[in-house]
């Protein structure tokens, strides 16, 4: 689907998305200049080639992509020998003001001026998320899984009264670096700052100035939008690596010791201020993964726990349970059955439908010895080996379960009827705290 700003279309080159079409501009913006080395005609084609591959990124209204060009091309501005010929520079002025043009032209300004001249929802919704992370990293030290970590920021941390939906946590690094557990999160880190100490340039590898812009570019492209997920922007950085290390091993020149000592501190020291400030960042006690929460204060032992079912409980359902921390202020949450702690001396909350597997595995986790609270549940009474005893049972006014009076019979009495409900209950943590008194 195209997207378009002030009536102009945002480049994308077919990958669907221009902030990633922006990063990947900018990574081959500083590649181009790779061209320098040839002789006689490598500058002009060079020149030519970053002109129009920044007109282009002009064109995307990407801000993290312009952001990641300069960032890329302050390295080559820095690095490169020097000193260079008055052509050349006059060239590459003329160049710039080609790129300020087109800018001029598409009005991309506008786009580059908010979240400075005025209030941009896409800057300050990101600034929110990425505040969140380290609390994120901190509640789940073994990460909260691949691709979940915008679920999680949604069902978790996002305030209770904003509805935006994001797969991801609008930045690769913030979101990988949630998504993995403590020890990948320092491994990423270090292989960052490892791929950049190789590019970065010696005595007798000047030229590696080019593969550390990339690096550099790609970083910092990678820091503002979800973009390192595509393949595409990884061909050209891996290829550079590649150079640098094979120029390293031709003039023998090496990082010192010394060199990879500090890459290693200074991941360590990142990954430390991060879980540092996730452990001072305010809000309910949470212990997340992948596939189970708990949170609250309670003891461990007795905090009651829910096998969530989305037809009974909605697909945020840790939203409604945040929003419901008066009445249920400490509880467990599982996709999996298998998630579930033992159930001995427990109160253990189930809606909905039991496919086989959770059945077996309820009986194996002792739901017997378990208080049971049942909301519109969709099986027989005989597929769990309950004590009626220990058993509080509710369906909705106009649930469409057909147990119903299964359960009236197992139970002795009818069940809990929830008015102005059906199969979907969504105060359902309201009921739990009801029934479970």
């Amino acid at each position: 689907m195209n997207s378009y700003f002030g009536g102009f279309w945002r480049m994308d080159w077919g990958l669907g998305n221009p902030n990633k079409t922006g990063a990947l501009i900018a990574i081959l913006m500083i590649a181009s200049w790779g061209l320098v080395s040839v002789r006689r005609w490598g500058f002009g084609t060079a020149l030519s080639l970053f002109t129009v591959l920044g007109i282009c990124l002009v064109h995307t209204f990407s801000r993290g992509g312009v952001i990641a060009a300069c960032a890329g091309i302050g390295i080559l501005l820095w690095r490169l020998p020097k000193p260079w010929p008055m052509s050349r520079i006059v060239a590459m002025a003329a160049a710039f003001w080609m790129i300020i043009g087109a800018s001029i032209y598409l009005e991309a300004y506008d786009r580059y001026g908010q979240g400075i001249a005025q209030t941009d929802h896409s800057i300050t919704n990101r600034l929110d998320i990425w505040k969140t992370a380290p609390r994120m990293m901190v509640d789940a030290p073994k990460g909260w899984g691949w691709g979940n970590s915008g679920h999680a920021y949604m069902e978790w941390y996002q305030p209770i009264d904003r509805s935006e939906e994001y797969r991801t946590l609008v930045s690769s690094h913030v979101t990988w670096l949630v998504e993995f557990g403590w020890p990948l999160r320092f491994f990423y880190l270090l292989g960052w700052g490892s791929a950049l100490l190789l590019c970065w340039p010696g005595k007798n590898t000047l030229l590696n100035g080019i593969p550390l812009g990339i690096w550099v570019a790609f970083l910092v492209g990678a820091l503002f939008s979800s973009v390192a997920e595509s393949p595409w922007l990884w061909l050209a950085p891996i290829g550079a690596l590649s150079l640098a290390i094979w120029r390293r091993n031709q003039v023998a020149e090496w990082p010192s010791t010394s060199g990879w000592t500090t890459v290693g501190l200074i991941s360590l020291l990142i990954a430390g201020s991060l879980a540092a400030i996730g452990k001072v960042e305010s809000g309910p006690q949470i212990s997340g993964s992948s596939k189970a929460v708990r949170m609250g204060t309670e003891n461990a032992k007795t905090t009651p726990w829910v096998l969530i079912n989305s037809a009974v409980m909605g697909n945020f359902y840790g939203k409604t349970l945040r929003a419901a921390l008066e009445d249920l202020p400490s509880i467990g949450v599982a996709l999996d059955a298998d998630e579930l702690p033992s159930l001995k001396d427990r109160t253990i909350v189930l809606g909905g439908h039991l496919d086989a597997q959770a059945v077996n595995q309820l009986k194996l986790n002792s739901i017997r010895d378990a208080k049971a609270i049942l909301l519109n549940p969709d099986f027989s009474p005989r597929e769990l080996d309950l004590d009626p005893k220990k058993v509080a049972v509710s369906f909705g006014e106009f649930s469409q379960s057909s147990w119903i009076e299964d359960w009236k019979i197992f139970l002795g009495h009818p069940p809990v009827r929830m008015e102005g409900v059906g199969d979907f209950i969504p105060d359902w943590p309201r009921w739990v705290a009801k029934l479970r008194k």
